[in-house]
């Protein structure tokens, strides 16, 4: 792949002094972990993930799992330090060869939210009497957003908004289940700004 290369080649202009890669299941933090061996650069892997990638195709979670236990391993088995964001994703990540592991849970900068203010809740479908209950992160089976609409839909509670910000390939499937019911907003794709103006 053409990619490939472009990003190694990018990466040895740069010549940082350590190499951080994030989440074992994409190809770049096989990138990293190549390119901090061959260079002799300290490698620090970070793990996100709290078990193995579930897909709704059988074939590719067949190709996902072959994935795991060869460039996934390779990747934090051989990382210099793995830091996990969670005590499940460092349970996890000891079973993919991770020896020592620290925890470093993901932190908000509340200084950010500090500067919004007038937040618009027309903008996103929400009367100023609502409760919102918002979902942000990839659209994957893994992350059950699925499960999330369903029991919202159940439980049907007044003055209460779903908002669900992210892309992903199960997308479609998701607007699917939301489709005519005006309590569920699909708001797609954000950017950190447009994301800390919802989360206020």
């Amino acid at each position: 792949n053409k990619n490939f290369f472009k990003i190694l080649k990018k990466i040895k202009i740069w010549s940082p002094d350590l190499v951080n890669t994030q989440t074992r299941f994409f190809l770049t933090s096989f990138i990293g972990l190549i390119f901090a061996k061959i260079n002799k650069k300290l490698l620090v892997h970070t793990e996100h993930g709290t078990d193995f990638v579930k897909l709704s195709n059988p074939i590719m979670n067949i190709i996902s799992r072959i994935y795991d236990f060869t460039l996934g391993y390779l990747t934090i088995s051989l990382s210099d330090h793995v830091v996990a964001i969670s005590q499940a994703a460092a349970n996890f990540t000891k079973k993919m060869g991770g020896k020592e592991v620290a925890i470093i849970f993901n932190g908000i900068d509340l200084e950010k939210f500090k500067k919004i203010h007038d937040i618009d809740r027309n903008a996103y479908g929400l009367e100023n009497a609502d409760y919102v209950i918002t979902f942000i992160g990839r659209i994957i089976k893994a992350k059950g957003v699925e499960d999330l609409i369903l029991t919202f839909k159940r439980l049907n509670i007044n003055n209460t908004k779903l908002l669900i910000v992210g892309v992903g390939n199960d997308f479609n499937r998701i607007k699917g289940l939301a489709s005519y019911n005006d309590k569920i907003k699909l708001l797609g794709e954000k950017n950190e700004n447009e994301i800390i103006r919802i989360l206020s």
